[in-house]
């Protein structure tokens, strides 16, 4: 598949976003996958991907069901969720990090992941695109280059609240899956399914 192929989304993917596309630096890197030098992990995987009983992924389903209809559609196998397994929150922040937080009014401080700390990859992109829980800053097609004005820009308008803008819309979200995350016993209910799933595949009663 070419860049251009591979920049438009394949049908029935994201259909709640059906504007959503690669960048062009995007598009150009999965073609990468196709080259001698990096194919050999990609082989292996559509390999695993192709004998397997069933697919899981460590996700809840109310988060990207859409994503896991897609795989389960193409790939004609069953879709398993094993949610996300995390250690458990205290409530404490770490004491230097507190302390630079208490010089700011409530809700005003706005995260960034500029690729020092994390790397902005296509699932960053999805998080802006179809869970709305972020801004994506507007980068140079060609190469992903992008400037603090841009910053500037992605920050200002997911901290604007006045309006019905994306701000308000980042905001809800945000309480909508805090919400479901911090839900009693979710991690444990994931896991309990998931086992129920693997011992019906299996056969066992």
């Amino acid at each position: 598949m070419t860049e251009a192929d591979l920049s438009h989304a394949p049908p029935g993917f994201l259909s709640s976003s059906p504007g959503f596309r690669l960048h062009a630096h995007e598009a150009r890197e999965l073609e990468m996958l196709g080259y001698p030098s990096r194919s050999y992990f990609h082989r292996r995987l559509c390999k695993s991907v192709d004998q397997s009983d069933a697919l899981c992924f460590n996700s809840f389903k109310e988060m990207e069901r859409e994503f896991g209809d897609y795989i389960s559609t193409l790939y004609q196998k069953p879709v398993l969720w094993a949610g996300v397994v995390a250690k458990p929150y205290d409530g404490m922040l770490e004491p230097d990090l507190e302390g630079w937080l208490k010089g700011f009014n409530p809700r005003s401080v706005v995260y960034c992941a500029l690729g020092s700390e994390n790397v902005i990859n296509l699932s960053m992109r999805l998080m802006a695109a179809h869970l709305k829980v972020g801004v994506e800053i507007v980068k140079r097609e060609e190469d992903g280059f992008f400037t603090k004005e841009d910053v500037c820009k992605a920050i200002l308008a997911v901290m604007e609240l006045e309006s019905e803008g994306v701000g308000k819309v980042v905001r809800a979200n945000h309480e909508k899956w805090k919400d479901f995350l911090l839900k009693d016993e979710l991690e444990d209910s994931y896991i309990n399914d998931l086992v129920g799933n693997l011992q019906d595949l299996m056969g066992y009663d």
